[in-house]
């Protein structure tokens, strides 16, 4: 696919690691291993239809997309929120997945003064009384 034209969008892997371990891990999404199951097992043309409980991350609503067009195979994947019919390159969602508000968020200084007493006020004041209470 990389040859074609497709580059994994690692802004979606929220893991502190190498680029290549990104994509590595963005290869390693379950639907996207279902589509290439679809597509090496299902006869050519054939309708490829996944079915999960969460979200698509945005690469692998990139990647349907484009496999979508290369491959000339309708791909419909129900997600936690809706169906996408992947056609032609093109999603039945017009990308409405993909709002602003839904982009990554930064990951915080965890190492900050603040941070750190922020989070011993939480261990001790709710964790504290859990842990050290007599069954």
């Amino acid at each position: 696919m990389r040859k074609l034209g497709y580059v994994p969008d690692t802004k979606f892997v929220l893991h502190d690691m190498k680029n290549e371990q990104k994509e590595y891990a963005l290869s390693t999404h379950s639907e996207k291993l279902a589509v290439a199951f679809g597509i090496l097992k299902l006869p050519s043309g054939a309708m490829i239809r996944v079915f999960k409980n969460l979200r698509i991350c945005g690469d692998c609503h990139n990647a349907f997309e484009f496999m979508s067009q290369v491959m000339e195979r309708e791909i419909v994947v129900r997600d936690g929120k809706r169906f996408h019919h992947f056609r032609n390159g093109k999603c039945s969602c017009g990308n409405y997945w993909d709002p602003p508000h839904l982009n990554p968020l930064p990951v915080p200084d965890t190492t900050s003064d603040h941070h750190l007493r922020l989070r011993h006020h939480l261990l001790s004041s709710y964790l504290a009384p859990i842990i050290l209470s007599p069954l």
